[in-house]
């Protein structure tokens, strides 16, 4: 398969205000039915082969069953859901080259469906700015040049199974219905099952409280929707089945809302863990939920884990919405501490 090549000229480090301007400039070539784009971001080109730009409705039709940053390239080897990708580094290390190991084994049909989405970003006046998204499919090849680096967040995708109930009453089993309402739409799920991975909704259904005796639970006023509540029932079969559906940047607040108010602590950890890499949310928005909702992952990555400069534009920028009383005064002074680290 062909890949184009491109050599981005020398720049110094970062992205000017001139060059992020350019963003949306885009060189498009055809050859015999081999559709190849380049885009070129400040002096960094993203090249791929085949490879379309994301999809409005992407997670209304594919799941997250994996996600990383990708320049950790071990992932290939230490996490099943990539397993099928090779990461290499060539032409001197300057590009990265992502390879679809497994498209010889792919039906038809396989190879037509994206299994992979790659998002990279570039910070930008203490926000993260989108580069590109890209959707990856079957028996593709891309190269990114890494000169001047954007971060990189791959994301592994499977089709998503659409249930008209994904978590219905258990067959045989009596008082095993549960009947939830939002607005005027109510759906009738399986007690039992949610009070495995909820103690609110056991709690409820186990003393004597209106929703034992009615067999009701009413959600209004949590600002959900029917739809957000089943893709939330999904999740919940998804783990009793012991798979491991992840949230995306489209339902991750949703979810959060839930695993926290029904106190479902695996998915409000997969949901912390998603918002360090959710750059489609604003920087800012995601570290205003830190405290709220008691998000360790995320409140651990702006304390150890990201970069002291990153930290300190990010602070700078947005400056009156990261001081007291919109953050804890006990969390003020961990950033003040961390702020006056070298690295």
């Amino acid at each position: 398969m062909e890949i184009e090549k491109v050599t981005a000229n020398p720049s110094p480090e970062g992205t000017d205000g001139a060059s992020f301007a350019r963003l949306a400039k885009v060189t498009t070539t055809a050859d015999l039915g081999t559709l190849s784009k380049t885009f070129r971001v400040g002096q960094t080109r993203i090249i791929w082969n085949r490879m379309t730009e994301i999809d409005d409705n992407l997670y209304d039709k594919f799941i997250i069953v994996d996600e990383k940053l990708i320049t950790d390239f071990s992932m290939k080897n230490d996490r099943p859901a990539f397993a099928e990708l090779g990461f290499t580094m060539v032409k001197h290390s300057r590009f990265l080259q992502i390879k679809d190991v497994a498209a010889s084994h792919s039906t038809n049909t396989a190879s037509a469906c994206p299994f992979a989405h790659i998002v990279t970003w570039i910070l930008y006046s203490g926000t993260q700015q989108i580069e590109r998204n890209i959707i990856f499919k079957r028996g593709r090849t891309a190269e990114i040049d890494c000169y001047a680096i954007p971060s990189i967040i791959f994301r592994s995708l499977q089709k998503r199974e659409v249930i008209e109930n994904p978590c219905p009453p258990l067959f045989g089993l009596d008082d095993d219905d549960l009947t939830v309402h939002i607005g005027k739409r109510q759906v009738t799920v399986s007690a039992s099952r949610l009070m495995v991975v909820s103690p609110v909704i056991e709690r409820m259904l186990s003393v004597d409280m209106k929703e034992k005796q009615q067999r009701t639970l009413n959600l209004d006023g949590h600002g959900i929707t029917m739809e957000q509540f089943m893709q939330f029932l999904e999740i919940i079969n998804d783990h009793l089945r012991h798979g491991r559906t992840l949230p995306n940047p489209t339902n991750v607040l949703v979810l959060l809302k839930l695993a926290d108010h029904f106190q479902i602590d695996w998915l409000k950890e997969r949901c912390d863990v998603h918002l360090i890499n959710c750059v489609e949310m604003p920087l800012i928005e995601r570290f205003l939920l830190i405290e709220p909702y008691r998000l360790n992952n995320l409140k651990d990555f702006f304390l150890r884990r990201w970069n002291v400069n990153r930290l300190k534009a990010f602070m700078e920028e947005n400056r009156e919405r990261v001081l007291p009383p919109s953050i804890s005064k006990e969390f003020d002074f961990q950033l003040t501490v961390r702020l006056r680290h070298k690295q």
